[in-house]
């Protein structure tokens, strides 16, 4: 439950961050320490309950929906931590005046919080 909630926390300071974009400042602080709490939940989560062991056991064990369910949340998980690493590039590219790519950088966060939002739901279904 506490890693559910630290969880939502984090999204909800991505939501914040991702909708002060305007303020590139501030923007950049709350994305940067929001990227910083979601590793060290993932590895919170990965210490604590080994996450891919048990993935992996419920993946064997469950039955279709069980499965169905770790996979997708996999498939959030794993293609929110590759969006974090993309909009960090393509962030750090802007920032230093790559105007042309803000469109990309854009639509990766819609994207990357499709994704994050994803990883939240189906973590609160386990």
């Amino acid at each position: 439950m506490l890693l559910n909630l630290l969880n939502t926390a984090i999204f909800s300071l991505i939501v914040i961050g991702a909708f002060l974009h305007y303020r590139r400042d501030l923007h950049v602080r709350i994305m940067v320490t929001a990227f910083v709490l979601d590793l060290a939940l993932l590895l919170a989560v990965e210490f604590s309950e080994s996450a891919v062991g048990t993935a992996l056991r419920s993946v064997t064990d469950a039955g279709v929906e069980g499965r169905l369910l770790t996979w997708i949340h996999v498939a959030f998980a794993a293609g929110g931590l590759l969006f974090w690493f993309l909009q960090i590039y393509t962030g750090r590219k802007v920032l230093k005046g790559r105007m042309d790519l803000l469109p990309r950088h854009a639509r990766g966060a819609r994207i990357f919080l499709l994704l994050r939002l994803g990883n939240l739901v189906t973590a609160w279904m386990f």
